[in-house]
Parts: C-alpha cells; structure tokens; sequence
C-alpha cells in the first residue's frame, strides 16, 4: 500500500502527517481528527483498514506524537488554536470533497470544521462525540458513581493531585470499563499514550476522563448542529463514556443523520469490533461519495 509521511508548517511549527493509499482524482479520502486532547493518531490506526477503498489521512496534533511540542506556554492552547490548525492542514493538503471523522475531542474540531466549510465535505463521522462538556461531566459522573463506593471516594480525595499513582491506579477502574473493555490494551494504544503530551490534555480537558477542569469544560454547540447540511454518522459503544443516550440526543438534533451504537464496545469500538465497526464506515462513506 502506498504511503506518503510528511510535514506542514502552522505558525512556524510542523504538524505531522500520513496519507495511506494513493490520492487520485474521483476517489474522496478520509481525514482523521484524533482524540485527546494530546494523544497522538495511533490508536485510531485499524481505520488504516479503510485505504482499500479511499485515503486515509492522520495526522498529530500540535503538541503529541511527531508534531512539534510547543514547549510549556500554554497560553494557546484552545480549541480555536487546534480548528485553525486543522483548517490550515486542510488548505495545504489541498483537501475538497472528502470525508472527515472526529473521535471524541476530534469531534468538537471535526464538527467546528463542518459549521464554516462544509461545502469541502461529503460526510461528516462523529465517533463516540463529545459535543456538549456540561452533558459529558453529568454522564461521567454518573458512569463514575458506577465504580466501588471506596475507589469513588478515594477518587474524590485527589482532585487536583491526578498525578499520583494511587490516582491513576484506581482510574484504571473506570478506564477499563468505559473507555477500552479489551482484557489487553492493543499495542498501537499503548503508542498514543506514550507519545501524548499530559499539559495540552490537562490545559484543554483536565485532569481525567471524569474530571473536567480544562479551557473546554463549558463548550456546547448542540444549539448549532441543525447548520449542519452534509450527511453525518454517529458511532458510540453501548458501554462508551459518551454514553448512547447522549449520542442519541445529538442524533435527535439532526433527523437526517445516522447512528450506530455498537453493543461490545466501550469508547474504541474500532478496536472493541473492529470487524463490525470498519464495514459501518466503509458502507457510510461509499453511499456518500457521489
């Protein structure tokens, strides 16, 4: 499969990226916006799969993977800085009709993306979205309460102290359940965790998962999602942190729009089920392509 590896430049930094498969004329690629916030492409890897049909396109966020770091100013760091970014990956890729998906933080660019150049998309892919934070920390919370009354308690005592290792121990008991259900995290996982840079999440979301404290936790832009025209699928797992009730609610805001929850999976059905997850997408994005 051929491949290109490459870099653009955004305010004097280098944004990375990867197309899998062969550009060409008729055929619309896929751009890839990855979670986070500062958690590298990796994980999203079995989407690769897709470059059978069209390209894929990754890339790494400012600040994770092998982008350029950004040192410890976070003064920037905000979802205007990282639209702008993928808006600017956009116009130097020379990107038009193509498809773009957003899983979880993605979504939120993804989604912004769409409100002001939709006429570049044939379809929009929200993954296990999060496009209300208010909605996010009501439902984390209560996926939260789920846990051993002692290990939410013990939780509770270290807000602000995330970094301690009886923190993220006992957080694996919530990760375990609603973010990856596998009994081994896949190797490609493991590369975005270590390759993700814990100021940027912490600058944008916060502390964890459940703990909502960054520049992000008051966005919603359900209000607006009716401006959007193109063709749009949901995807979520039926344990996913971002729940299929909420999704549903997204879904609810555009009658036209499609959802798939699927029934194994928590926050990474791509991994969770891959085989059921890449034929949703690879059919979505076929009928969509004209």
């Amino acid at each position: 499969m051929q491949y290109v590896s490459n870099f653009v430049l955004f305010q004097g930094e280098r944004i990375w990226y990867w197309i899998y498969g062969e550009m060409q004329s008729g055929v619309s690629p896929l751009l890839i916006v990855h979670g986070g916030p500062g958690s590298p492409h990796n994980y999203l890897l079995p989407l690769a799969e897709l470059a059978k049909e069209r390209p894929i396109i990754f890339y790494d966020q400012l600040g994770c993977g092998k982008s350029s770091y950004l040192g410890k100013s976070t003064s920037r760091w905000n979802l205007d800085y990282f639209l702008r970014e993928l808006i600017e990956l956009v116009r130097q890729l020379n990107l038009t009709d193509f498809h773009l998906l957003g899983h979880s933080w993605g979504s939120i660019l993804a989604t912004e993306y769409a409100l002001t150049n939709q006429s570049n998309l044939k379809s929009l892919i929200l993954a296990s979205p999060c496009l209300s934070l208010p909605m996010w920390i009501k439902d984390t919370q209560e996926l939260l309460n789920t846990l051993p009354k002692e290990i939410v308690e013990t939780l509770e005592q270290y807000k602000g102290k995330s970094d301690s290792e009886e923190f993220q121990t006992l957080a694996m008991e919530y990760y375990e359940r609603y973010v990856c259900r596998l009994a081994k995290w896949p190797q490609a996982m493991m590369d975005s965790i270590d390759g993700a840079n814990d100021l940027v999440y912490k600058t944008i979301w916060g502390e964890s998962e459940f703990l909502v404290t960054g520049n992000i936790r008051d966005y919603d832009v359900t209000k607006r999602l009716s401006e959007i025209a193109i063709p749009i699928l949901f995807t979520c797992g039926r344990y996913d942190e971002a729940t299929p009730q909420t999704t549903l609610f997204y879904k609810s805001l555009l009658p036209k729009s499609e959802i798939k929850i699927f029934e194994d999976s928590s926050h990474l059905p791509h991994f969770e089920e891959t085989g059921k997850y890449l034929p949703v997408l690879s059919n979505f994005m076929r009928l969509n392509s004209q």
